[in-house]
């Protein structure tokens, strides 16, 4: 709190929007640039592996899409010029959050990590 007021915090819904949006703008330019479709794939995969051993319940996905830096040095990813690291993020906290089971009223799902 810095000048009275409250540190505004993110819902699950607003957060769910933009990492959707962020995974189809990115997944959309398979469209027209088929390389980096498939450079953009592969970098969220390796974000993807991270987030499922670091994150097991919703708030820890919330926790760790704060520090998007972090994350892809965690996961050994150096993105190319072309590429918004928010959004490769994003679109990983997307997947990840249908994995556990966040904004659908389904209970998570467990999924095979891939080391």
């Amino acid at each position: 709190m810095v000048d009275g007021r409250q540190p505004q915090t993110v819902s699950y819904g607003v957060q769910l929007f933009r990492w959707r949006a962020a995974e189809d703008a990115l997944y959309a330019s398979a469209i027209y640039d088929v390389e980096r479709y498939q450079r953009a794939v592969g970098l969220v995969g390796r974000v993807l592996n991270v987030l499922r051993q670091e994150c097991l319940l919703p708030d820890e996905l919330l926790a760790v899409a704060e520090d998007p830096v972090g994350l892809l040095c965690r996961a050994g990813v150096r993105l190319p010029a072309d590429l918004d690291p928010v959004m490769v993020v994003h679109a990983a906290c997307a997947v990840r959050a249908i994995e556990l089971g966040v904004g659908s009223g389904e209970p998570a799902r467990t999924p095979t990590t891939n080391s």
